[in-house]
């Protein structure tokens, strides 16, 4: 018996409507943080949640948590340390932190930071340390040399072999599958399944300083010097391909120390160690002169919402920076199985999604299915039946 194909009813997607509020533009503002040698920040998929961390005089530095998008910040309960990274979950409830000094080891947290637990670690895990979106899977390098994963949110520790050397940095997909590891000899190497095996995409040839990406991974940034390392004369490259090809962006050649990308892959920001920010919103292809303080923007330094909308940087001799514009996701339908998929990408401000069904005079009414979230691509989705009628839906900012 052949499959019967649903009905086919009219249905129209809108753009998002957002409140008035928030230009669009390039200029930084200071959060509520206090100035302190910070040196790393990181957020929650929606940017309400933020986590950073100072070195202090070591071992002295403090890490701090903001549950309002910066404007206030508490000390957490981590004990003092001199921090160099932190990572988030997508919730922003689970967090996890490394040190230069001190035991080697991760600290843990499950409840946005009132309660730390260290875990014995990987050596020295120092060139990054990125965690899955749903905080089950953390990844940490240790510079100089191999990739660490820990599947148990730092309980233990499983060494991934790579087939380069000199490994300076890495990226991890938001589903915790996907790893793109980048030497100081410009080599690249990437897994689809969490590290067992490893393919050798062409490299960009140049000492990575910084890998950064889309959610899958698929669009990648990578900040590159001239051998040795570290040199002047470093420049931007991005890939559509996951480093199968490369493209050398417009941008000055001053030294890129850091990246942060939207969840899609169009929207990338990066910092440099001379005072610079520079953003691109199409994938790099063109990039624009931020208006940002002169500071030091140093590795580990900058987060990005999922929808690129919400920024945070945070200086090495100053403050903590947020660069906000306007969010206007875009709503996306399809047809599945089960009747009708709605999407979009986790926006850095709260929308609802309504329904009507007529234009001429609508009647906009709340959907009430809640969204769920898709670990691949942090997108919200939502599932309804096949729709009887013609329907209309929108995202309204609340």
């Amino acid at each position: 018996m052949k499959p019967t194909t649903p009905t086919s009813r009219i249905l129209c997607v809108f753009f998002a409507t957002a409140s008035a509020g928030l230009a669009f533009g390039q200029t930084w503002i200071p959060t509520g943080a206090p100035s302190n040698s910070w040196s790393a920040v990181a957020c929650s998929a929606d940017g309400s949640k933020v986590v950073a961390a100072t070195t202090g005089n070591f071992p002295t530095g403090q890490i701090f948590i903001s549950n309002d998008g910066g404007t206030t910040w508490t000390p957490t309960g981590a004990p003092l340390e001199g921090w160099t990274l932190v990572t988030s979950s997508a919730d922003g409830t689970r967090l996890a932190a490394l040190a230069a000094v001190a035991k080697f080891g991760a600290y843990t947290s499950t409840d946005s930071g009132a309660a730390w637990v260290w875990h014995k670690g990987p050596p020295y895990a120092y060139g990054t340390l990125d965690c899955s979106a749903d905080g089950s899977t953390l990844l940490g390098v240790e510079v100089d040399y191999n990739v660490y994963l820990s599947p148990d949110f730092g309980d233990t520790w499983v060494e991934r072999r790579t087939p380069i050397f000199d490994i300076n940095t890495a990226a991890f997909s938001t589903d915790g599958t996907t790893i793109v590891a980048m030497s100081n000899g410009g080599e690249i190497a990437s897994s689809t399944n969490a590290g067992a095996t490893w393919s050798l995409p062409v490299g960009p040839g140049s000492a990575g300083n910084w890998v950064a990406g889309s959610a899958d991974l698929r669009r990648l940034i990578c900040l590159t010097s001239t051998l040795p390392y570290p040199a002047v004369g470093q420049s931007i490259l991005t890939s559509a391909d996951m480093g199968q090809t490369w493209v050398t962006n417009p941008v000055p050649a001053v030294d890129w120390l850091a990246a942060a990308a939207s969840a899609d892959g169009t929207k990338f920001v990066v910092g440099s160690g001379c005072g610079l920010i520079y953003s691109s919103s199409d994938s790099g292809t063109t990039w624009t002169s931020n208006s940002a303080p002169a500071l030091h923007w140093y590795r580990n330094c900058l987060a990005s919402s999922a929808d690129g909308n919400t920024v945070f940087a945070a200086a090495s001799a100053g403050g903590v920076w947020v660069r906000r514009t306007t969010p206007a996701p875009v709503l996306r339908a399809g047809a599945v199985k089960s009747g009708l998929k709605l999407s979009w990408l986790v926006p850095s401000a709260t929308f609802q999604l309504q329904q009507t069904p007529s234009l001429g005079a609508p009647v906009w009414s709340d959907v009430t299915n809640l969204p769920a979230l898709n670990l691949a691509n942090l997108n919200h989705e939502v599932f309804l039946p096949q729709p009887p009628a013609n329907v209309f839906f929108r995202l309204v900012q609340r």
